[in-house]
């Protein structure tokens, strides 16, 4: 009677360690089989930037500052808003098909600008990228068709020799394909030349020279 007991406890001892032995090895299959997946994943690779043909670089236009209007300009020289006017349409009348970047365009104001003020910026042309705005304008062979107009604040007083216009200006595109239009408000600071009389496009107050953006 105690053998049979025995041999019973033996064998309930010995099924016990096969159940247990069968519990552990599903859980290291599925720990190998997880770590293996992972371990295959491919590492992320950034999709390649994609390049456009842009119209060939021309020379660089900064040793010679118009001496005239761009065809077609005209402006009262007596009058500060009609040369505030005229420097905006000049200077976001961008041309991707001629010009390389934004900066033909504004020294295309030259003749309206002070000679402190052209000369400045003559020496200084951009470097580098016009960035990805003026690219994607350059794809669709984008001109600008401008138009400008006192913008709807109240324009600051006008000084004896001093005076400021702040211009609504509106860009819309010729181009091979549609191109939104778009608006900005400009800041522009004028001074009247003692000599002549005439207003000239002067730097503000901050020193920025030209058609600032607000």
């Amino acid at each position: 009677m105690k053998r049979i007991r025995y041999s019973a406890t033996l064998a309930l001892v010995a099924l016990v360690a096969t159940a247990c032995g069968m519990g552990g090895a599903p859980d290291d299959r599925s720990a190998r089989s997880t770590t293996m997946a992972t371990q295959s994943l491919p590492a992320f690779t950034p999709p390649t930037a994609t390049s456009w043909d842009l119209p060939p670089q021309q020379p660089s236009t900064s040793a010679g500052v118009p001496s005239s209007l761009p065809a077609g300009v005209s402006v009262d020289r007596l009058d500060p808003t009609s040369v505030a006017l005229a420097a905006a349409r000049i200077w976001f009348g961008w041309d991707t098909t001629a010009d390389t970047s934004p900066y033909q365009a504004a020294l295309r104001t030259a003749p309206l600008l002070t000679g402190a003020c052209a000369k400045r910026l003559a020496s200084s042309p951009p470097t580098g990228s016009p960035g990805q705005d003026w690219t994607d304008l350059a794809i669709v062979r984008a001109r600008a068709r401008v138009e400008a107009q006192l913008g709807a604040e109240d324009q600051p007083r006008d000084g004896d020799s001093r005076a400021v216009r702040l211009v609504a200006v509106t860009q819309r595109w010729d181009a091979t394909a549609p191109v939104a239009p778009r608006r900005v408000i400009v800041q522009i600071a004028l001074i009247k030349t003692r000599s002549d009389g005439q207003w000239s496009v002067t730097s503000d107050v901050q020193g920025r020279c030209g058609v600032v953006t607000r």
